[in-house]
């Protein structure tokens, strides 16, 4: 049921032109009547749930009598004062204001343009029966609802205000919030079906519970705003898609897909990979919190491109959903998509393992050079494995692999500076090649062998033990 009308009220309705100076948390007091007094000691005629509405003709000019004022207002059960715009009154003092604060007693100003009759009326209205504070709830729902920019429907924090209920607009499917604080659904006590675009459902956590009237019409409202809401990401989502699978397919943006383009990051982007199912859920989530959706689902996972400057929120977003998430390497171009997905993939793959939410790739990725002795090492470690310890025997076959990479795979001249037959380098060749896992036959194998031969100069030819 709707309770009766409050401070708060008058203060959301700008027909009323009534803001307040102070005393903000004590806006939920209710009014029963509203009262004019020029009188020094109004609190001798009014008392409990009345409203003081006073030009301030006789209000104390002192800041110790403007804070008694108010203290013997509120002791009185006086719910709150509002003076008039015309500056009748001397200056608020800011002890006074600081005063009401402390007090919870609400101070309030009201327009020029607004006799204080109308106010009286009102309340006396408002108060007089049900229906008519009904009336006066529906006409507030609109008036609040209209007000609200984007990006406050997205919160909806205007119904808690207007209603004191926690209440949310959730999809069906994917349990993701349509309009509310949260990302994904929490535990609610009553639902009810919108009208959507998309199944969807207005869920009400806690707090009183709204007469019929009310219900409908609050309904009506939230349905229009999550119809609005939920189309703005669906189009993200597609076009995400579009443009996402345009970048894999290494395929240019034509005309008609020409905003796809800015959808990409400019900068520094992960991939982070999740098992298909989620996908759903998933992009809609990321395009309800403004997220880019840049996703797309291949070979059983849904791959998703994050700049790094959306990461953080990116995993907030998915530990909210409760999805798992594989991440790559920090990539720069966007040709990188297919490596770096799957870098993702083998990261989202230990995380399903190690049962973790979230997991970073930790593979080596070897470059040109070794930018650092601490590259170095990697490179040499990652590719020559145990070929990279001290035994003799191990220490042979490398520098037998070395010399004859330095020697451009010249057999005869290796065989010939190590005084050794061909045929035993051929079998110390074949033992480090089982030994790194790399053929020389293989030309991939062969430039890592290269590097690693780089990267092993280039740190004083010692090494760790493996």
């Amino acid at each position: 049921m709707i309770s009766a009308l409050t401070v708060r009220d008058l203060t959301l309705d700008p027909s009323l032109e009534t803001n307040v100076l102070a005393g903000t948390s004590g806006l939920g007091r209710s009014l029963d009547w509203a009262q004019t007094s020029e009188m020094p000691d109004p609190w001798r005629w009014l008392g409990e749930g009345e409203l003081l509405m006073t030009m301030g003709l006789n209000f104390p000019a002192h800041p110790t009598e403007q804070c008694r004022y108010i203290s013997k207002l509120n002791s009185s059960g006086v719910v709150a004062v509002t003076f008039g715009a015309d500056g009748m009154q001397p200056p608020l003092s800011a002890e006074m204001l600081a005063e009401a604060d402390r007090l919870s007693f609400p101070v309030l100003l009201t327009g020029e343009n607004t006799p204080f009759v109308v106010i009286a009326r009102l309340v006396a209205a408002a108060n007089g029966n049900q229906q008519s504070r009904s009336i006066l709830a529906l006409s507030r729902i609109y008036q609040v609802a209209a007000a609200q920019e984007a990006d406050q429907r997205r919160q909806g924090n205007w119904v808690h205000e207007l209603f004191g209920v926690e209440a949310s607009v959730v999809d069906t499917e994917t349990g993701c919030v349509v309009i509310g604080t949260h990302i994904a659904s929490q535990p609610h006590a009553k639902s009810h079906v919108l009208n959507t675009i998309r199944p969807a459902t207005l869920q009400i956590t806690h707090g009183h519970d709204l007469d019929a009237l009310s219900l409908v019409h609050l309904k009506q409202v939230l349905t229009v705003d999550a119809n609005a809401i939920l189309q703005e990401a669906l189009t993200d989502i597609a076009s995400g898609e579009a443009a996402v699978t345009a970048q894999r397919r290494r395929q240019e943006l034509d005309t008609r897909t020409a905003s796809q383009r800015t959808l990409i990051p400019d900068g520094p982007y992960r991939i982070l990979a999740s098992p298909e199912k989620h996908h759903h859920r998933l992009v809609l989530g990321l395009a309800l919190s403004k997220v880019a959706p840049l996703s797309m689902k291949m070979n059983g996972a849904s791959l998703t491109m994050i700049s790094t400057a959306e990461l953080k929120q990116a995993r907030t977003i998915y530990a909210e959903l409760g999805i798992p998430a594989g991440l790559s390497s920090e990539r720069l171009d966007p040709a990188d998509l297919t490596g770096a997905a799957s870098e993702a993939v083998n990261a989202m793959e230990v995380s399903l393992r190690t049962n973790n939410a979230w997991t970073e790739f930790e593979g080596e990725r070897i470059s040109l050079l070794a930018r650092s002795r601490t590259e170095a090492r990697e490179i040499v470690r990652s590719v020559l494995g145990p070929l990279a310890g001290t035994k003799p025997s191990v220490i042979t076959l490398r520098d037998s692999l070395f010399l004859l990479l330095d020697n451009d795979l010249n057999w005869q001249l290796t065989s010939t500076q190590l005084s050794v037959h061909r045929q035993t380098l051929a079998y110390r060749i074949r033992r480090a090649e089982e030994i790194t896992g790399h053929q020389l036959k293989k030309v991939s194998d062969l430039a890592e062998l290269w590097l690693a031969r780089q990267a092993w100069q280039m740190q004083g030819e010692t090494s760790d033990e493996i």
